[in-house]
């Protein structure tokens, strides 16, 4: 295997350079004995995972979740009265 941080970066006579990949910018070659170079199909570039969109899937997330949603800003009242253990005692009359 050969890389540019090789100083001889050329494969012995009778092997091709393949290249492997690339890392840091830095390709990575494989000297390999091929009797026909045509016979090297290049593979297909690698497919990403299907990946959504944020806004979507929060979307999708908020809507299953709306009904708790909703009971939990009943109950954050902004003139709700706490005690020190954090619990709800009244409100504060106006």
């Amino acid at each position: 295997m050969r890389s540019c941080h090789d100083e001889d970066q050329r494969c012995s006579p009778g092997f091709n350079r393949i290249l492997l990949t690339t890392i840091d910018n830095c390709p990575y070659y494989q000297c390999a004995n091929i009797a026909l170079a045509n016979a090297v199909e290049s593979h297909q570039g690698i497919l990403k995972p299907p990946y959504i969109d944020r806004d979507l899937a929060m979307s999708k997330t908020r809507y299953s979740y709306r009904h708790q949603l909703e009971e939990l800003e009943k109950e954050n009242d902004d003139d709700a009265v706490y005690s020190e253990d954090g619990d709800k005692v009244g409100k504060i009359a106006s």
